[in-house]
């Protein structure tokens, strides 16, 4: 018999494999047709999606991870100056894959064609399936 532990994170894990969350960051909101078109033609489908400005606080638990690092506030101010448009991806034809690889690829495309610098780089995206949970709350 399974305990309740093995079953919730059954739930979660079958809930986000065919899944990706993804952030078009402030400034590229002009970019979402483009990159929607980019995920689209990689096999993946929009699923939901909203538009939000971040709260400076709210930025600051997006990228806890960093927070010891010398970006980190200049990432949080930035990514608090305006809207960011957070999208949950669905995979069709799921495949064996690693899905997280699969975005990588996808996100450094996009970062190669509209990227500024850095910071402004156009797109986040989750790198795990703790990260996808964790992140996407913040927008949903």
């Amino acid at each position: 018999m399974k305990n309740l532990f093995d079953v919730l994170n059954e739930a979660i894990t079958d809930e986000w494999s065919d899944k990706i969350f993804t952030i078009i960051k402030p400034g590229f909101l002009d970019r979402s047709q483009d990159i929607i078109t980019m995920f689209d033609r990689a096999g993946w489908k929009l699923s939901q999606s909203t538009i939000k400005t971040l709260t400076r606080d709210e930025a600051k638990e997006l990228y806890k991870v960093h927070k010891d690092k010398d970006f980190y506030d200049s990432l949080c101010d930035y990514m608090s100056s305006g809207p960011s448009r957070a999208i949950i991806y669905k995979r069709i034809g799921h495949t064996n894959s690693d899905t997280f690889k699969d975005v990588a690829v996808l996100k450094d495309a996009i970062r190669d064609s509209w990227g500024i610098d850095d910071c402004r780089n156009v797109m986040h995206s989750s790198d795990s399936m703790s990260a996808m949970e964790h992140e996407s709350g913040i927008y949903f």
